[in-house]
């Protein structure tokens, strides 16, 4: 199966005149539904790691952090960050019914934690 692109429309199979005039050697490229699978495939992985890039750079340049991205940051499980920040009275903020820590304070917690 041929794929044909025209001005950003894709016709598929195109073997006479369309109602629009437009004639298959008109073609600006032709491709294979294999082809198409795999510009398809790659552009869809371009975009995960492009998304995953920002997300990772929001993350790494967030100044108050939820829980859950705050044990992202600091590399351990929920149950830990909750566990430590008991432990070692980490200040925490409340957005509605958010809790969320400030990225300076989970530094210094694990600056101090590194100590023992």
């Amino acid at each position: 199966m041929k794929i044909y692109f025209f001005n950003k429309k894709v016709f598929q199979n195109i073997k006479t005149t369309s109602k629009k005039g437009i004639k298959p050697m008109q073609a600006v490229t032709t491709l294979t539904s294999k082809e198409l699978s795999d510009m398809i495939t790659l552009e869809v992985q371009n975009s995960v790691k492009d998304e995953f890039k920002r997300k990772t750079h929001e993350l790494n340049n967030a100044e108050y952090m939820n829980k859950k991205d705050s044990a992202k940051y600091i590399g351990v499980s929920y149950n830990t960050l909750e566990r430590l920040a008991r432990e070692h009275n980490l200040p925490h903020y409340t957005v509605y019914t958010k809790i969320m820590y400030k990225r300076s304070d989970l530094n210094d917690m694990m600056s101090n934690l590194k100590e023992y």
